[in-house]
């Protein structure tokens, strides 16, 4: 859709479920998880749903593709391994992906820094989610958000400096914003409702996120300081999960 909430279009019509949606950098495709085949892979496919290729094929579970800022990568989570999720990579063209994480906690919901030098990820490996960071060969791994509550879906503002995240620490999940170093968290949403999934405008000004605010989810947006939100989805479905990309030209 539009970042109006405009020109909502479907774009994949497959009976099985497809999810977690993010364009390339370039915005010409869209990587997305889906179990059309019997258990959720990773797929890519140009923005107007054509040309999809199957990016991973293996009997576990492959979730929440990210893309590297230079296209050539997508890192995701996967129980391909052990029993717990772990981070590893692939190029977008396909072929063995890397293991990037061997904790004994679930690690997921990767996100490349816009300068491609990190990656920041939830992991449940100190007893509950925090949100981590590490180079992409999987070195330097250490927390920066450090907090008892849940800190969930790390989202990396353009210029680096920021990362938006979820958060429970005020009792209900909020979006919050920290330093990409850790440290001056602040939440942007305050709101009784559960509001969730973060996602950056390309010029760092907006935040789209989700929401059940009005009774179910919706895709709202607001600016990066937490004002005026504003709902752009109005359905009875489940609305979740925005990413956010300038296109070059509709559709395209």
């Amino acid at each position: 859709m539009a970042a109006d909430g405009s020109q909502q279009t479907q774009q994949t019509t497959d009976p099985g479920s497809d999810r977690k949606p993010v364009w390339s950098p370039d915005g010409r495709r869209l990587a997305f998880m889906s179990d059309r085949d019997g258990d959720f892979d990773i797929y890519v496919m140009d923005s107007d749903g054509d040309n999809l290729v199957q990016l991973t094929n293996d009997p576990a579970s492959d979730f929440n593709p990210t893309w590297s800022p230079d296209g050539r990568l997508l890192a995701f989570n996967s129980d391909r391994m052990d029993a717990d999720f772990e981070i590893y990579a692939v190029s977008a063209t396909g072929g063995a992906p890397v293991r990037l994480t061997t904790s004994a906690g679930v690690d997921s919901v990767a996100a490349f820094s816009p300068n491609g030098r990190w990656i920041a990820f939830e992991s449940s490996r100190t007893g509950n989610a925090d949100v981590f960071l590490m180079r992409p060969d999987g070195s330097d791994q250490h927390n920066v958000a450090a907090d008892p509550a849940a800190d969930l879906n790390p989202s990396w503002s353009p210029s680096g400096g920021r990362l938006a995240f979820t958060s429970d620490r005020d009792g209900t999940q909020d979006i919050w914003v920290i330093s990409s170093r850790g440290g001056g968290a602040r939440n942007l949403t305050r709101n009784p409702a559960d509001d969730r999934n973060a996602s950056w405008s390309p010029d760092g000004r907006q935040i789209a996120f989700a929401s059940n605010r009005d009774g179910d989810f919706e895709i709202f947006s607001m600016r990066a300081n937490g004002k005026d939100p504003t709902q752009l989805t109005h359905n009875t479905a489940t609305d979740s999960i925005p990413d956010w990309q300038r296109l070059r030209r509709p559709g395209r």
